[in-house]
């Protein structure tokens, strides 16, 4: 029988008030970490679930307006937490991880995506497009940092709202 594995990798985390998470939790900082799924997939080779923080969410965030979102969540990360780094310790290289699923666009989401360059992208298309026709500040507003995305990402994005994957094993 083969057997898929999954590790969960610490990407860092950032911090903010419980209250701003939902307004009935009390008014108390708290770490909110971004966590990244390692599956080893005995055909597929490692997929990952989501990309976590990485250098391109620190640099992205030394510069307006971007930088007000460390500011208001302040990020908590060092180079070797990257998912890039972190999967060297299951014997993979970045351009080992063929296929990534995103469960939503956030910085802490998506933050690592261009670091795996190889990667076919699944996620909801339906909303990317949402998303992609904000206006520069409505993004902002979303927390959506469309600069975090791979130049090629609308090519490697596979809809994931009506796709299943069969595998067989």
């Amino acid at each position: 029988m083969l057997k898929v594995k999954l590790h969960l990798l610490d990407t860092g985390y950032c911090t903010n008030f419980e209250k701003m998470i939902a307004k009935n939790n009390p008014m108390r900082v708290k770490r909110f970490y971004a966590l990244v799924g390692l599956i080893e997939h005995p055909t597929l080779g490692p997929i990952l679930f989501d990309t976590g923080y990485s250098s391109h969410v620190i640099q992205l965030c030394k510069h307006f307006p971007y930088f007000l979102y460390s500011l208001i969540t302040p990020i908590h990360f060092t180079n070797t937490q990257s998912a890039a780094y972190q999967i060297q310790k299951f014997g993979y290289k970045p351009e080992d991880v063929k296929h990534i699923i995103l469960s939503h666009f956030h910085p802490d989401h998506i933050g690592g995506l261009k670091d795996f360059n190889q990667a076919q992208i699944h996620c909801s298309k339906y909303a990317y497009s949402k998303l992609k026709k904000l206006s520069f500040f409505g993004a902002l507003k979303e927390v959506f940092f469309k600069r975090l995305l791979p130049n090629d990402f609308a090519q490697r994005a596979h809809d994931i709202q009506n796709r299943s994957i069969n595998v067989s094993f």
